[in-house]
Order: C-alpha cells, then structure tokens, then sequence
C-alpha cells in the first residue's frame, strides 16, 4: 500500500504537479499516514467486522511465473471467474470460482495486446467482454474476450481509471479536470454523449479542491459504478454525493454519502491537511457497485488504522459500515454471493464471508 501511494506521488510530482492528495487508500502523497479519519461506531450505525473465510496464496499457480507480484486491480465475469491485474509483471491472471488457476496473458510494452505497466484497472464489461486501462499520463484502454485474446484498443489523454462499460460497449470516461462525463465506443473519432456537468459537484463542495488540485482532477474525484442493467453510479468525491442515473442518462436521484458524524470528522481532516498545505486534497472513497445493487464506499480509517466500506442501497439508505482487518488493503471486489476480496501485503486474495444474509 506505501508502495502504491509513493508510485503516485512520484509520478504526479515528476511532472510539475502543485497538487497534494490524500488518496483512497488512506496515504499521503509523502507517503504518510493521514492524521485522522472518522468511521468510529456509534449507536446509529450498524457496523460489521468481516470474517475471513479463505485465501489465494501468491504463488497461484503450477508454473515458476505463476504467482502475483503486485496486485492492482479485480474483478468477476459472471460465471464467478476472477480477474487479477498484476501491475508487478504487467498482466492478467484469470482463476476460476472456486480461486483456482487457470491461465494468465499479457506482459508488459508498447505493442497491442501489451500493458503499459502503470495503473492497470480491470473490469468485465456488461457486454460481456474483459476491459483494461493502463498508463498514467496518456494511456489506452484494451478489450479483450474472457480467455485473454487481444481484440481492440484506443487510447486515451490520460489514465481513465476502471474502465465502466454497458451493454452495448460504451465506455463511461471521465474528462481532465473531472468536469464531465463522455461515452465512447472503439473506432469512434467523438465521444458519442457528454453528461454530468461539474456543476453537479464543484458547484457545492464540501471538500472544496484548490486551483492546483482541480488542474490534476480525473476519474479519482469521480469515480464510476456500472450495474448489471447500465444504470450508472457516479460518486463525487467533492461533493460527497453520489448520482444515480438511468439508461438515458438523466439522473434518478442523488443521497448524501457519509452521515453527520463521518462528515464532521472529515472536515475536520480536510481542514488539518489544508492548512499544512493549501493545495491540497482529499480523496476519501472508492466504490464498488456489486451485482445485488449495494454500493461499497471503501475508505481509509486511520482511527482504526484500517479500511471500512460504508454499504448503501441505490435508494441512499446507509445499510452498513463493514470494518474489514487491518492487514488488508486495496483493491477489493465483491462477488455475485457477496463475498468480498481484499488483499494482503499485495501478493495474496484475502476472502471474507457475505456480511449480509
């Protein structure tokens, strides 16, 4: 997780950037703990400790190569096949439901059916098709089908996080400066459909980013969850909103993320870190739509020293604050039984029982 944090850092730092975040994970950009973070009990919240109930060790597989070296990002196809997109080696393991190994593909480089060994995020999209972006400053995003052949890329400006693709093979990316939204397809010289003005976020801030910061502002302010049926999630992490919206792309309703005590303690933070410098920024959550349509908000606790997941129905209820071990970080994943994976020391897949029934 230092690692990570520090790999950001160092590549935003590298070219000329004025901004200063404190990431989803919870670190600085020097790489040190943030001061304080909320997400302590109290009578109005239901809170639940994960119970770990599996693991996938590093050396997943029979070959020598087999085995996960740094661990980026995850996911399911609907058949529960898991994806691990390994940034360490540059590619893509694919195990199957029960966390067997059963191949792996890619490898680091330029050429088309290759990673650019930055940020690789990895996602099945709802058209059925496997989707990674990698690169940091200017990137690509690459479809390829669920046995790892290669079939078309694109590139993009800059990195444009997990890549959230529908049923018809529209890509959702968020714009430099995360003041909208475009839809795209592959071969496409324009993006097919713009939504989501900034207004919807920096209109009403609650952790107002400063000039600097908004100049580096991406998907990490906005990010994207896709439900099985396309309707969109998008989270603002400025506003501490999230956005429903429909197939049409207008909007159904908008909560509130964070109750009273979470919001007060984070402007607390927010307030801290800003006066230590004033171009500064805050980026508290990281959501995962899972197949049941419950949205996990994963955060950083540095009460806890830990990562929580605030747990909401698409109607805003906050349904549970799950507390997971303090030994496990990011990325994380949430299955169609709503079994959630972690990792720990970025080579082995923690598993953790349903904390639903």
């Amino acid at each position: 997780m230092l690692k990570r944090a520090l790999l950001i850092f160092s590549i935003v730092f590298a070219v000329g950037a004025a901004a200063f975040f404190v990431f989803p994970d919870g670190m600085e950009g020097n790489g040190e703990r943030a001061s304080r973070f909320p997400g302590q009990t109290d009578s109005g919240r239901t809170t639940i400790a994960l119970k770990q109930v599996g693991e996938i060790a590093a050396q997943c597989g029979p070959g020598p190569d087999d085995y996960f070296w740094d661990i980026f990002s995850l996911c399911f196809d609907s058949e529960g096949a898991l994806y691990v997109a390994d940034r360490g080696w540059g590619k893509v393991f694919k195990l199957d439901a029960q966390g067997r190994f059963l191949k792996s593909f890619g490898k680091q480089g330029q050429g088309p059916a290759e990673f650019l060994g930055d940020n690789e995020y990895i996602a099945v999209g709802n058209d059925g098709f496997l989707y990674v972006s990698s690169g940091f400053i200017g990137g690509r995003i690459s479809r390829f089908d669920r046995e790892g052949k290669f079939l078309v890329s694109m590139p993009t400006d800059r990195s444009p996080g997990p890549p959230i693709v529908n049923s018809k093979g529209e890509i959702f990316i968020v714009s430099a400066g995360a003041e909208l939204i475009s839809v795209h397809r592959f071969g496409d010289a324009q993006p097919r459909k713009i939504f989501f003005p900034e207004a919807f976020h920096f209109d009403d801030p609650f952790l107002k980013p400063s000039d600097g910061a908004r100049r580096f502002a991406d998907s990490h302010f906005l990010p994207l969850a896709i439900a099985k049926d396309d309707g969109l999630v998008v989270v603002s992490n400025v506003s501490l909103k999230a956005f429903v919206f429909g197939l049409d792309f207008r909007e159904i309703r908008r909560f509130d993320v964070g109750d009273e005590i979470y919001r007060a303690a984070l402007r607390k933070r927010f307030e801290q870190t800003v006066k230590r410098n004033p171009r500064a920024g805050i980026l508290p959550f990281t959501p995962f739509l899972a197949p049941d349509r419950k949205l996990y908000l994963f955060t950083y606790n540095t009460e806890r020293k830990a990562f929580d997941a605030l747990v909401y129905s698409l109607d805003g209820r906050l349904k549970a604050v799950l507390q997971i071990p303090a030994e496990i970080s990011s990325p994380f994943a949430v299955n169609a039984r709503g079994e959630i994976y972690g990792v720990k020391d970025q080579t082995v897949l923690v598993r953790f029982a349903p904390p639903f029934s």
